[in-house]
């Protein structure tokens, strides 16, 4: 079962109103996505 959960969101780019979308992630457990962990220590 995954735990991990990312939502697709529209956004537009402040510098040059450019829209795109991308993926958010709203929940992100460690050990099953390591390439979204960020070491700040």
């Amino acid at each position: 079962m995954r735990v991990s959960l990312s939502r697709p969101v529209a956004l537009i780019c402040p510098h040059c109103g450019h829209a795109f979308q991308a993926d958010v992630w709203v929940v992100v457990h460690a050990a099953e996505r390591p390439d979204l962990v960020v070491d700040n220590g």
